[in-house]
């Protein structure tokens, strides 16, 4: 005998299934976080740069891939909070 085809209006939230992601919220909190720690990383750079002008060039491409990184910080954290709505905390 055939099981009974439950209607879509009479299913309930625990049958419904849950998505994960490759990363958690946790993981983009962490990614974040260490944007923010690479920003501090190129404003020492930068310092670095004024102080010594010699090593501009060589500081200079290292300055230019981390200012890259720096920018990532703020969607790396919104990314973070939105899952930690979606999940309910």
């Amino acid at each position: 005998m055939a099981k009974k085809r439950v209607k879509f209006h009479e299913r309930g939230v625990h049958d419904d299934i849950k998505y994960s992601g490759p990363l958690s919220f946790q993981s983009f909190q962490i990614l974040g976080w260490s944007c923010i720690v690479i920003t501090v990383i190129m404003t020492l750079i930068k310092i670095g740069i004024r102080v010594n002008p010699e090593d501009m060039k060589r500081l200079e491409t290292l300055n230019d891939v981390i200012s890259y990184l720096a920018e990532l910080s703020l969607p790396f954290l919104l990314m973070a909070n939105f899952a930690r709505i979606l999940n309910r905390f």
